[in-house]
């Protein structure tokens, strides 16, 4: 894959490093309200729509991405997006994320947590952050927000090179995600 800056690059993981890294980090980085069981997303990857990558500096991981590619293959949900606890905050994620971008040229999207449903102020000005962050990065509200297992999220979008907009594509790739009877819980607002 494409080395960037800092020579950072992302690494396809194996299946076990899916599972370890999921243990170790998904668990602690996302809340159990937001995560998609593990057996969901390893089937996914056996179907071949779904990826999982480590930010790599050297033989030091410093993050992770899990992607549902759409179709086409150049466009990409970002499902779960951290860096390791110690690194936040000093810029890899933005490297990382511009990486990222490179990989799906015709665009990335983003769900994030929308501010407007938070519980409190601390939970808004998180909220808040990480969308701040993803805009930093030449994310864009798509204008889409849905309601996903009782968590509703603002739809974040980089364009890359594609002219398509983003309320088909993401729809294609939810409904890859999201099959059969767990589609009922979706609901476009």
């Amino acid at each position: 894959m494409k080395r960037g800056a800092d020579d950072l690059e992302w690494v396809e993981m194996e299946t076990a490093q899916v599972e370890a890294l999921y243990q170790e980090r998904v668990t602690k980085d996302f809340p159990e309200a937001e995560r998609r069981p593990l057996e969901r997303i390893l089937s996914f990857r056996q179907q071949g729509f779904y990826r999982c990558f480590l930010l790599c500096q050297g033989e030091s991981w410093l993050g992770y991405a899990f992607c549902a590619q759409g179709e086409p293959e150049s466009i990409a949900l970002l499902d779960y997006y951290a860096m390791r606890p110690g690194l936040r905050g000093q810029g890899y994620g933005a490297k990382g994320l511009k990486l990222l971008a490179d990989r799906y040229p015709a665009g990335l999207l983003a769900e994030v947590e929308s501010p407007a449903t938070a519980t409190g102020e601390e939970e808004r000005r998180e909220r808040c952050r990480r969308v701040a962050f993803y805009q930093r990065c030449g994310m864009v509200h798509s204008g889409i927000r849905c309601l996903l297992f009782g968590v509703t999220y603002d739809i974040l979008w980089l364009p890359g090179d594609s002219s398509r907009q983003p309320g088909p594509l993401l729809d294609k790739i939810y409904r890859k995600v999201l099959p059969g009877a767990l589609w009922d819980h979706l609901r476009y607002l």
